[in-house]
């Protein structure tokens, strides 16, 4: 017959370590996460340079870091929808990182496509606190007019 302690014979490495709290187990949506803050200046007016590196870690792990010195324009807004989502807001990080997903058309090694980039600007813009609406309208508008800018730096990276 067994007895009820033959647990204390294992050796302390066959004893499983209690499991992580996973979100999802618990039914609550996965966010990514900023891991520093966002620290720029300002310099006439519509161009900005990152005085510290902004990163981000996706919701898959995957982290986005846009280094020291990159230049960019905050949310490039059109004149037309600025009254109800200014150039700056609480989307400022994830306007940053999409702007570098933008530059560089890579997260780490791998190339992207705009999809992804765009992709990646809903995620932070929700990770940020960013509103339903607020976040559904900037990425429908993204998708629909981002392909002039991402086709525009493309034919400035060839020269």
């Amino acid at each position: 017959m067994a007895d009820d302690d033959d647990d204390e014979d294992l050796p302390p490495e066959d004893y499983d370590e209690p499991a992580a709290f996973d979100p999802q187990d618990a039914g609550e949506p996965m966010t990514g996460q900023f891991l520093t803050p966002l620290i720029m200046q300002n310099v006439d007016g519509t161009t900005f340079i990152l005085h510290e590196p902004l990163v981000y870690r996706r919701v898959c792990g995957e982290i986005i870091t846009v280094p020291k010195g990159f230049d960019h324009d905050l949310a490039s807004v059109p004149w037309l929808f600025r009254r109800v989502f200014p150039r700056s807001g609480l989307y400022n990080d994830a306007a940053v990182v999409h702007d570098w997903l933008y530059e560089t058309r890579k997260i780490g090694p791998h190339v992207i496509y705009r999809a992804e980039a765009d992709a990646v600007f809903l995620e932070a813009m929700k990770a940020l606190g960013c509103g339903w609406l607020t976040r559904t309208l900037i990425y429908r508008a993204v998708r629909v007019g981002g392909w002039i800018v991402w086709n525009r730096r493309r034919m400035n990276a060839e020269r």
